[in-house]
């Protein structure tokens, strides 16, 4: 079939242009189209992919040749003509003075708005026009703007202040750089003054609009669940707080409240079976046009104009491809391989959005469809229908056989998705199997039907009968997300491991029924769930500076221990500690942590702790502050119940040949006089080789000289810049003494402090200092040897460098160089 064949040259082509670290030459990229087109030409027009031999298969050798060219020839095409698509995005940014003007006067055009759960807009996406240069950028909008209506197509002449787009790079992370490109941004910002122009809407922000209105008119009818009824009617997700987030992943029934593929394929088949019946009974119409065609085709058109309603996205596109290949099939009395309608909706998934792949709903999609049919060409335990009814003499038995038959899918579906989402989210819901028997039957057969009923009928007692159905359904779900072993998270997991674990699986749901066979899926969950995390050798320590923004966050482990120097910042809604800090840990295998240091009390330093408490066993706690300064109210209790202690000059341990001493701040009289900033806690850290880390939280330069009073032998080799580099710290005496191999510095892209400042950064570069920085380098990886003198030195961004990550403007060097 060479359509299969097509689809995985596509697929294979894709996924390699994803996994492409820069751009490659435009000659390059035309001159691979230019070569697959041949190849897929010559294959297609050859005959060499005709069978000859009668039985269906090309048994010559040049047949197989004409399959491996028309493989090749569709995977050059994918990869060259999507990297020359996604060279247009990137050649089309905005100016740099669009990011160093303090303010910029645009005209701007509403093209989405993006809701506070259960409340006003919060942000929009918008086109921003200057004359001359025409780009697109969300918007925050701050509290002292009216919310207004923002609809699609509203107009206004704006100031706005923009920022250009950067990820935090470190496993775990959400990587905000391919979410903007996915969804064509070149710029975050903040929208400063508005004022109205004229609208001027075309169809497709009238369609945006008709979404707006439905939603709000949604959850006027169910007060409680009104978030809920928006992602089922609308595919609407963004109204769901951070807890229901949780519970659908923790349960593994995301899926459900999306508008997925079962969702559009369920609602196609109800009215189209609707239709078909009503015109049945109208004997005049069967005589112009059958009823099953009418049925076909009103399912077909269901499917698209659900589809389009829900925003497109790829599960839906995918089932409504495949439901008009097989209708149009069904319509001309042809009967089409489902390999085949599946291969085919791929080829246009790819065609019309190359870069899905990189999308986790893509893959469960597709994957979870392949292994449906797969599995109804293969001997397993699950009875086709036509088995149930022939084994099944009475209506209890036949339900039986298909609860067994439904159970035994849903459990085959989690374990065969599981390195899936694994892979994507480091982490599965064993649970999903027990969660989804109940929850498909409550959600996709009772609640969208019900949701999409309302969008008809605004019924308040329809509205209290879906609130009510919601409610029981998040009753069964809580009680399922708390049952042993409901969700196992892993560690980041070695690529090769990955796939040998993922074969492992697969072969034991594929092999014939029985036990037995089923027992090798044991050993692959092993090697998904508990790899051995990476640990350094005893007497050597691995110092990771995350990359956490404005803020700091430094990993310390050794061979058996784990410390954790400040959490992160957190700021409004956004936590470090959530969203960055804890993804890190459990993505390096970290299960407990053996100490905390809180270098001292600002928000960038600690706004990550409840999160990181909350999460992960803490074993001990230290922090920084002058002696009459309380802890913050936020992590008061936690302090308390952890018995946290003051960090001391002169407290000293040592973990598996690693030593580690606080420096400073000392138990003197003259310590109440410090500033926050000056009683950071000043820690080192020295392998059995002698080599020393340290850091030195937010001290200031008048704290430094102190310290180097006391203790004028501080030489070490690599050294955490104080105060993100700030001009308050790092000293000239006290980079002369420190002399370190590197400097690093933790700071967010951007920020509005000026931090690095470029003569601090000049001033650790003239005494030999190599900087590396995390808003340039992503996450810093060093290991201080156990023996040996060797540093080696490892930078997220270049071990995952992909095109769409650009690099750090020139304008953001450091301070000195920004006009803002």
């Amino acid at each position: 079939m060479p359509i299969v064949a097509l689809a995985v040259g596509f697929l294979v082509g894709a996924i390699a242009w994803h996994h492409t670290p820069t751009f490659p030459t435009g000659a390059l990229t035309w001159g691979a189209c230019a070569l697959g087109f041949v190849l897929v030409v010559w294959a297609l027009r050859s005959g060499v992919l005709t069978p000859h031999d009668g039985t269906g298969a090309c048994a010559s050798s040049t047949g197989r040749l004409g399959w491996l060219g028309l493989w090749v020839g569709a995977a050059l095409i994918a990869w060259g003509s999507t990297a020359e698509r996604s060279r247009s995005f990137f050649d089309d940014t905005p100016p740099e003075s669009w990011f160093t003007s303090r303010t910029l006067p645009v005209t701007l055009t509403v093209l989405e708005r993006i809701p506070l759960a259960g409340g006003p807009p919060r942000a929009i996406v918008a086109v921003l026009s200057d004359g001359t240069e025409r780009h697109r950028a969300r918007l925050t909008l701050p509290d002292n703007i009216p919310k207004g209506d923002w609809l699609p197509g509203s107009r206004y002449r704006a100031t706005v202040r923009l920022r250009p787009i950067r990820a935090n790079v470190q496993p775990g992370a959400f990587d905000s750089e391919w979410w903007a490109f996915r969804h064509h941004l070149h710029a975050w910002g903040t929208l400063i003054s508005a004022t109205p122009l004229e609208d001027d809407p075309g169809w497709v922000d009238a369609f945006a609009r008709l979404r707006i209105h439905l939603a709000e008119r949604l959850e006027q009818l169910t007060p409680r669940h009104g978030a809920w009824l928006r992602a089922l009617a609308l595919g609407d997700r963004s109204s769901f707080d951070d807890t229901t987030w949780q519970l659908v992943q923790r349960t593994g029934t995301a899926h459900l409240v999306a508008i997925s593929g079962m969702h559009v394929t369920l609602v196609a088949w109800l009215l189209g079976g609707i239709v078909q019946r009503l015109w049945q009974r109208a004997h005049r119409a069967t005589l112009w046009l059958a009823a099953p065609r009418v049925g076909w085709l009103v399912a077909i058109a269901v499917a698209w104009g659900y589809t389009l309603l829900a925003g497109l996205g790829i599960p839906a596109v995918r089932a409504a491809l495949m439901l008009t290949i097989a209708g149009f099939a069904m319509l001309h009395a042809r009967r089409i391989p489902a390999t085949s309608i599946l291969a085919t909706a791929l080829v246009a998934v790819l065609i019309w959005d190359p870069w899905a792949v990189g999308d986790a709903g893509f893959w469960l999609s597709f994957v979870a469809v392949a292994l449906l049919i797969l599995l109804g060409r293969t001997e397993t335990d699950l009875p086709d229908t036509e088995e149930i009814h022939t084994r099944a003499d009475s209506l209890g038995q036949r339900l039986r056989a298909a609860t067994r038959s439904f159970v035994t899918l849903q459990l085959t579906l989690t374990l065969a998705l599981a390195p899936l989402t694994v892979l994507f989210f480091g982490q599965a819901a064993l649970v999903g199997a027990v969660a989804n028997f109940f929850a498909i039957p409550l959600i996709a057969y009772a609640a969208t039907p019900l949701a999409l009923l309302l969008l008809i009928v605004p019924s308040p007692f329809l509205g209290q009968l879906f609130d009510g159905l919601i409610e029981r359904t998040l009753d069964l779900l809580i009680w399922a997300s708390h049952l042993p072993a409901a969700v196992l998270t892993a560690p980041e997991i070695p690529t090769g491991l990955w796939w040998v674990a993922a074969s492992i699986l697969l072969l034991a749901l594929f092999l014939p029924r029985g036990i037995a066979p089923r027992l090798l899926a044991l050993p692959a969950l092993l090697l998904l769930f508990s790899p051995a995390p990476q640990r350094p050798e005893t007497g050597a320590a691995q110092i990771t500076v995350l990359d956490v923004g404005q803020g700091q966050a430094i990993l310390i482990t050794t061979a058996h221990h784990a410390l954790l120097y400040d959490t992160g910042p957190a700021w409004n809604r956004w936590d470090s500690g959530r969203t960055l800090v804890h993804p890190f840990l459990q993505r390096s295998g970290i299960t407990r942590l053996d100490a905390v240091v809180l270098s001292h009390f600002d928000r960038d330093h600690t706004g990550g702790f409840a999160a990181v408490a909350q999460t992960l066993p803490i074993a001990a706690v230290w922090y920084g502050a002058p002696p009459d300064q309380p802890p913050p109210d936020e992590i008061a209790p936690l302090l308390e119940r952890l018995a946290a202690r003051p960090c001391l000059r002169g407290t000293e341990w040592e973990w598996d040949g690693v030593q580690f001493a606080f420096l400073w701040p000392t138990d003197t009289p003259r310590q109440k006089a410090l500033s926050d900033n000056g009683a950071s806690c000043v820690l080192r850290v020295t392998s059995r080789a002698g080599t020393r880390f340290l850091v030195s939280g937010d001290l200031g330069a008048r704290e430094e000289e102190q310290l180097l009073a006391m203790e004028p032998q501080l030489a070490s080799d690599v050294v955490v810049a104080g105060h993100h580099g700030s001009h308050t710290s790092s000293s000239p005496s006290w980079v002369t003494a420190l002399n370190p191999r590197y400097a690093l510095v933790s700071v967010g892209a951007f920020n509005r402090f000026g931090h690095p400042r470029c003569d601090v950064l000049e001033r650790w570069r003239t005494h030999g200092a190599t900087i590396l920085r995390t808003d340039r380098d992503g996450a810093l990886t060093l290991t201080l040897p156990a023996s040996g003198n060797a540093i080696p030195v490892r930078t997220a961004r270049s071990e995952n460098a992909r095109y769409w990550h650009r690099p750090l403007p020139a304008f953001a060097e450091c301070g000195d160089s920004r006009k803002r």
